[in-house]
């Protein structure tokens, strides 16, 4: 299998930008989840 190399640079001001709209997300996400599993217990 061939080695692929990756563009990415973690320290780009695009990859934090996405980065942290994902962890936002992640949030969002688990914060609904709490909250269904709470309305469902009710």
């Amino acid at each position: 299998m061939p080695f692929i190399e990756s563009k990415l640079n973690p320290r780009s001001d695009d990859f934090r930008a996405n980065a942290a709209a994902l962890e936002a997300l992640v949030t969002v996400f688990c914060a609904r989840e709490k909250f269904y599993k709470f309305e469902a217990v009710r």
